[in-house]
């Protein structure tokens, strides 16, 4: 679940929405929207942080939204009344219920959280041959989101948007038929086609297809292909400068220990990790959350800060040993405020999570806590209180 109180666009999203929606011009404002959809979903950013204090300058930020969402909405309205004569028409009428649906899903846009509001909108945009539309209403039955799970029906609509050629199913229906997902039948030769035409297509969008056939390449793990370790080393290139994170973090490897025709280098090696990390990547965080408490790799941190707030980012992706370390970090003090009660959150999260190991330090707190708030007894006859009336 997306918690949208502490949406906060960053400057460059903001600033291609002001210059945007200042123009008359459609397609350039779904590009935007798309763009801004991407940044809803990704849980990395700061809004999915679900411990997070408010800001006193979050009047200003509030009303910004506000108006933000007024826009959008507008727009969105007012593209879906429109009627279609020609093909650019309809693909911004359908687009329209995209977004609406969007907007129902995550309660964005001024719109109430209503996944089965989004639902009808993205059957309706589906309707209409919207292949992102599509795309959103297979994810609905393949996680039962507003609607009744049906892997067949899943399978199904991905396989519709592919066809469309949104690249985002074409990557997932090529992993679908590749690994026999959601039911489906094996079928390596025609999941790895898909595959193939995903990487091809990749974008800033969806760069993620190039980590996995660079995988193979570099294994030669599936349909007989050949191994060939300076295509995959190329393909791993490639998704970096498209900001996959899985890619950076594989390029990050690679120049530490000069593997896949890489000559060892620390320095791109450690670039490579600190952006990967960036990007959500949890095992660059650990990395740089190790080096950065022994003070190697040419890392710093005397105050420890920022090892907090890399074993802090980790620990909001649910990794279970980030919330451990983040549990203890708050215990001691360590690289931020001590803090028994955030201490306690964060083992009570692990606890929550799985973690069976963070029982007994959980109970341990809490009976400390407990014993913390007793406080002391004064007696009713306190001379020294001016609320004393016996």
């Amino acid at each position: 679940m997306i918690n949208i109180k502490y949406l906060e666009l960053p400057e460059h999203l903001i600033n291609e929405y002001k210059t945007v929606f200042k123009e008359n011009d459609g397609e350039k404002k779904f590009l935007f929207l798309r763009k801004f959809l991407k940044f809803v979903e990704d849980d990395f950013g700061h809004y999915n942080c679900y411990i997070k204090y408010e800001n006193p300058s979050k009047k200003n930020q509030d009303e910004e939204m506000k108006v933000f969402n007024e826009t959008i909405r507008s727009f969105l309205v007012e593209m879906s009344s429109i009627q279609p004569k020609t093909n650019s028409m309809r693909k911004l009428k359908s687009n329209s219920y995209v977004y609406i649906g969007v907007g129902y899903e995550f309660g964005l846009f001024g719109y109430p959280l209503n996944e089965a509001k989004a639902v009808e909108n993205y059957t309706t945009s589906a309707q209409l041959k919207s292949d992102i539309g599509t795309y959103r209403l297979a994810h609905c039955y393949e996680k039962g989101c507003g609607v009744k799970k049906s892997d067949l029906q899943a399978i199904c609509f991905y396989r519709c948007s592919a066809k469309l050629g949104h690249i985002d199913a074409i990557y997932v229906y090529g992993i679908i038929l590749m690994n026999g997902y959601l039911g489906a039948a094996i079928d390596e030769k025609t999941g790895w086609y898909y595959l193939q035409v995903a990487a091809k297509k990749a974008s800033e969008y969806c760069p993620y297809p190039l980590f996995d056939v660079g995988i193979i390449y570099e294994t030669g793990s599936y349909v007989d292909i050949s191994i060939d370790k300076s295509y995959s080393k190329e393909l791993f290139l490639r998704g970096a400068r498209l900001g996959d994170p899985n890619c950076k973090f594989k390029l990050a490897q690679c120049f530490e220990f000069g593997e896949l025709l890489c000559v060892k280098d620390s320095k791109r090696a450690l670039n490579y990790y600190e952006e990967a990390a960036n990007g959500g990547h949890v095992e660059a965080m650990f990395f740089m959350t190790t080096h950065l408490k022994k003070g190697t790799h040419g890392l710093e941190d005397k105050s420890h800060k920022k090892y907090f707030s890399w074993i802090q980012k980790a620990a909001c992706k649910m990794n279970q040993q980030a919330l451990i370390k983040c549990a203890e970090s708050y215990e001691k003090g360590y690289g931020t405020d001590q803090d028994i009660l955030m201490s306690l959150l964060y083992y009570k999260i692990a606890v929550d999570n799985g973690n069976v190991n963070a029982k007994e330090r959980m109970y341990s707190l809490e009976s400390e806590i407990v014993g913390l708030d007793k406080g002391i007894d004064v007696s009713s006859k306190c001379p020294s209180c001016f609320t004393c009336t016996s």
